[in-house]
């Protein structure tokens, strides 16, 4: 999907042209980056056109293609608000979470976004195609994938409902979610709990071999 707000700063600019970005505003699934389209064009220069919002804007430019974002910091933020603000967490201090964004608009949805981090944000306008390239490492938390398992696997999901957390305990629900959703991801076709006297183990059938849980 592409963000009208965004297509509606590139209007302003004249940077792009109307029929070349028409059919980028075709693409209506949340789950896209339309923007990424941008970068197809010959004649776009997404780092001038970024510094060229930075200065409209009033924002501070950083080029991020060679930064090295730690991983806990990514995980900071769901996918899947990556993917509702268009922004990405880049640096966490003791006063405030650095965002990563390439769409000046996204500005406006501070006190949301401030509520999401429970923090107070701070914001850098990058390039497209280094925020492209932050956004590859970007994955879906546990919950999410749990999402997803229960829209693939509707009635597996019903039967994990049927176990009832006041009767087993969360610590333990959560746990057994998280199970689920590793064997999930590595298309496991059996899972094998191993008790010992003090410990237990766990592992996954996978391609016919065992392998345990990390």
């Amino acid at each position: 999907m592409f963000r009208k707000e965004f297509a509606e700063v590139i209007s302003k600019t004249g940077m792009v042209p109307i029929k070349d970005l028409r059919p980028l505003l075709l693409d209506k699934d949340p789950n896209t980056v339309s923007e990424f389209g941008l970068l197809q064009f010959d004649f776009f220069d997404d780092v001038k056109f970024a510094k060229q919002l930075a200065e409209n804007y009033n924002l501070t430019f950083i080029d991020l293609s060679k930064a090295k974002i730690k991983e806990r910091i990514l995980k900071l933020s769901k996918k899947s608000d990556v993917l509702k603000y268009r922004m990405l967490p880049i640096q966490k201090s003791a006063n405030a979470v650095s965002v990563a964004i390439f769409d000046p608009s996204v500005v406006k949805q501070k006190a949301e976004l401030q509520s999401v981090f429970q923090s107070p944000v701070e914001f850098i306008l990058t390039n497209i195609s280094a925020w492209e390239k932050i956004y590859s490492r970007v994955t879906e938390s546990i919950d999410e994938l749990l999402s997803t398992i229960k829209e693939v696997l509707p009635d597996a999901a019903k039967e994990v409902e049927t176990v009832r957390e006041e009767d087993i305990g969360s610590e333990v629900i959560t746990f057994v979610n998280r199970v689920l959703a590793e064997a999930f991801i590595k298309k496991a076709s059996d899972i094998h709990i191993e008790p010992y006297e003090k410990i237990f183990r766990i592992r996954f059938r996978i391609d016919g071999k065992l392998v345990e849980m990390a």
